[in-house]
């Protein structure tokens, strides 16, 4: 139990290190909201990768074969969440990136608009399946523990603070450093990664789009 705990942890914090979609919004969102709005965006998605290491770890041929199917359906749906976000930021104003408008909503206003943008950007990645499978395929393989019902209980939910743990560290480091930047620099920050997402948002659409055409070319051959 110990073991699933620590790997937990260690796996959690650090798979959620690269810089991707959600990280970008934590980053901006502590920016412009401070930290609780940007917290709960990676909590969000902390959740929505624990539901996906959940399938993998209790059945994971059978949830691969059910992403498999409807992978270029998410990731549509993913590619225009993502680029709704990069044109959102884009049309970030610099006079509205003060500390003063971020304490005018409160704490349950925040998690209405953060948590499920991060939870469903995470859902809509199904490689997050087959990146959970590899893991179980390392855990068993190298005979780490035994998952079994509760070490699988206790290793999702490590692995949920783990995340966690790295979220509210960027949070909380870049809602402080706010002060540092002025009103343009933030918002160059924020078109900046508006551009990125963007970017992520149309190759998630345009990929999916080929996939999808390459599966109904299969079914009517």
């Amino acid at each position: 139990m110990i073991m699933a705990c620590l790997l937990g942890i260690l796996i959690g914090f650090f798979l959620s290190i690269p810089i991707g979609p959600i990280n970008l919004m934590v980053i901006n969102e502590a920016f412009r909201k401070g930290f609780w709005r940007a917290f709960l965006v990676g909590i969000g998605g902390v959740a929505g990768d624990m539901l996906y290491c959940t399938m993998a770890f209790l059945g994971f041929s059978s949830f691969a074969d059910k992403a498999n199917e409807i992978a270029p359906f998410l990731k549509v749906v993913s590619g225009f969440l993502i680029l709704g976000c990069g044109i959102r930021y884009l049309k970030v104003d610099h006079t509205h990136l003060t500390p003063k408008e971020k304490k005018t909503e409160s704490k349950l206003s925040h998690f209405r608009k953060a948590f499920p943008v991060g939870f469903f950007m995470a859902m809509s990645n199904p490689g997050l399946l087959i990146l959970w499978g590899i893991v179980y395929t390392l855990i068993v393989s190298n005979h780490l523990f035994n998952p079994s019902g509760l070490e699988i209980l206790i290793f999702v939910i490590s692995g949920g603070i783990g995340s966690s743990c790295w979220f509210a560290l960027v949070a909380l480091q870049v809602s402080k450093s706010h002060h540092m930047f002025n009103p343009k620099t933030l918002q160059l920050i924020a078109r900046i990664s508006g551009f990125i997402l963007m970017g992520f948002g149309l190759f998630l659409c345009g990929r999916s789009f080929m996939d999808l055409q390459t599966e109904w070319f299969k079914k009517w051959s």
